[in-house]
């Protein structure tokens, strides 16, 4: 995928690199960049979300656009209520960093995240 070449490029990192920001291996960061692979999975779109805020999922998805977007969520959302629903600590200060994502990635993390009860809590922490 020319993108992950331009993507890679841009920031300034090797492909092991990126591997280790991502949290996946180099030999998967070779073969997006090698492969005829047309599109990102799921996961690896979540990925790039995590390691990257800000990075548009239009642009992953697409190669359309800028790469960041600049749009940020209210920074004051308490991880308090994704602990009260039975989340461990982690897991709902992990909340408390999504909320502050820009709407376009909390789009892409909503549509990505298939278990029902984490679907509702990021529902109502994200405004939805």
């Amino acid at each position: 995928m020319e993108r992950i070449i331009e993507f890679r490029t841009k920031q300034k990192l090797t492909q092991k690199e990126l591997a280790q920001r991502l949290g996946t291996y180099q030999e998967e960061i070779s073969r997006l960049e090698n492969e005829k692979i047309t599109e990102l999975t799921a996961r690896q779109k979540f990925l790039f979300l995590r390691a990257f805020p800000g990075i548009s999922l239009d642009w992953l998805e697409t190669g359309k656009g800028d790469i960041f977007i600049t749009e940020t969520a209210p920074p004051d959302v308490p991880s308090e209520f994704a602990y009260s629903q039975g989340l461990g600590r982690n897991t709902a200060q992990a909340f408390e960093r999504l909320c502050r994502l820009p709407q376009e990635q909390k789009d892409a993390i909503e549509r990505i995240v298939t278990d029902e009860r984490i679907r509702a809590i990021a529902a109502v922490l994200f405004g939805k």
